[in-house]
């Protein structure tokens, strides 16, 4: 039945179909450091665990590079923190309830997916926030990060951790630039921290649906409402009540837009060096070379014959 098949099969390599006067073997070989250079041009998307140290502590985060990346080019960060019981894992996995890697490849940013410390649950605690710094810091130095889009996002207790990094990371040189949180807020308007009064300016988008029945939607309001009322940023996302306290993939989108809007802008470009004033003793020297100059040239012209 195999010799059957192949003596069926129209194509080999000894009677195989020219193409322009040209064997057809000889033109796939022609072809083939063509495909690899453009494979070679292309990089593929990578997950990675990474493990640090932080704070005396062994941390570990899952980093995912879109397919995009181009070391020439500044990258936004993104953050994404897990819920309460759950875990970096769940966070990133490609189709779980999140899937910021789609949105990464998309638009073109690394996401990172944290882990909270032994217990499944952020302590949001000094060792947390150096820990979002750490990896910060380790990002910046593996990767073209561009400092002024470090943003991030959480569920239910990650949405609580959110809102505490951006608030712990304010003046540092490089902060958590906007945050946003999905289903939590503020507990008392105390808890996981107060709502600084004072400068520098929070920006963060709140989603919740009014019929959660895990946090409810006026820890979020209370939030919102408290960080306007003290001179920051906020928008208020209503979810619909099916909902419950699930997350709404549907508005990644629109984190990332607000993310991006409410960003720094880029800085100027420096403006051009200043034309140097050659003043009267200067133009007083270029005169007297040009009319050299001119000398010169009328010294080497031939005489007119008569």
């Amino acid at each position: 039945m195999l010799k059957r098949f192949i003596a069926r099969t129209s194509f080999n390599f000894a009677t195989a179909k020219r193409i322009k006067g040209r064997p057809l073997w000889r033109s796939v070989l022609y072809a083939l450091p063509l495909g690899l250079l453009i494979a070679s041009l292309s990089h593929a998307a990578t997950t990675t665990t990474v493990d640090i140290q932080s704070d005396g502590r062994s941390r570990q985060f899952i980093a995912y590079v879109p397919t995009s990346y181009d070391s020439a080019t500044p990258t936004p960060l993104l953050f994404m923190m897990h819920g309460l019981l759950s875990s970096a894992a769940d966070a990133a996995r490609p189709y779980g309830p999140y899937r910021w890697q789609d949105l990464a490849e998309q638009e073109g940013f690394i996401v990172l997916f944290p882990n909270s410390y032994q217990d499944d649950s952020w302590d949001m605690n000094s060792a947390d926030a150096n820990f979002v710094r750490d990896m910060i810091s380790w990002s910046i130095e593996n990767y073209n990060i561009k400092t002024t889009h470090i943003f991030s996002t959480g569920h239910s207790m990650g949405a609580f951790f959110s809102y505490y990094a951006a608030t712990q990371l304010r003046n540092d040189t490089h902060p958590i630039a906007v945050f946003a949180g999905h289903s939590g807020g503020i507990i008392a308007g105390l808890w996981p921290t107060i709502v600084p009064s004072s400068p520098p300016q929070l920006r963060g988008m709140l989603l919740h649906s009014p019929a959660d029945s895990v946090v409810p939607y006026s820890w979020s309001s209370d939030l919102h409402n408290t960080l306007l009322n003290r001179g920051h940023i906020s928008e208020l996302v209503t979810l619909a009540d099916s909902l419950d306290h699930n997350w709404d993939r549907s508005y990644n989108s629109a984190q990332w837009d607000f993310f991006l809007a409410q960003a720094p802008a880029d800085p100027a470009p420096p403006p051009p060096p200043p034309v140097p004033s050659i003043g009267p003793f200067g133009i007083g020297i270029l005169a007297a070379l040009m009319t050299a100059g001119a000398v010169q040239r009328a010294a080497r012209q031939p005489s007119p014959s008569c």
